[in-house]
């Protein structure tokens, strides 16, 4: 499962059943991406969309009892590899983001320098 795939089914979980096009807001990215993240996520039985009843253009997706019990599996190896591995999340997550901006031609911190010429960056 991709990590867009746990964010659409973190959504499904706390909001409850949305159309596709909320969807996408709600995650903040373009419907096309939502789209192929849906596709991949229904091809697994992890979700369900049906048409909507105001308008049958949109679709209305749903968790599955398939998606729950993958969310909570990649919430445990999450915590897993977390715990193993002895690094905040919070300052992960600050550094990938980081490493993403910098691949893109922004600024790069020490810590993602290092991580890409294959050092630990202090971890």
């Amino acid at each position: 499962m991709t990590h867009a795939g746990v964010a659409v089914l973190d959504v499904l979980t706390v909001k409850g059943a949305m159309t596709q096009s909320a969807l996408a807001g709600t995650v903040r990215v373009k419907a096309q991406t939502m789209g192929r993240t849906l596709v991949r996520l229904e091809s697994h039985g992890h979700i369900s969309r049906t048409c909507g009843l105001s308008d049958r253009r949109s679709h209305v997706v749903s968790i599955t009892p398939a998606g729950s019990a993958a969310l909570v599996e990649a919430h445990e190896l999450e915590a897993l590899v977390f715990s193993v591995v002895k690094v905040d999340p919070d300052i992960l997550h600050r550094e990938l983001l980081t490493l993403v901006r910098g691949l893109g031609g922004r600024d790069v911190s020490p810590v993602s320098t290092a991580i890409v010429a294959g050092g630990d960056g202090g971890f």
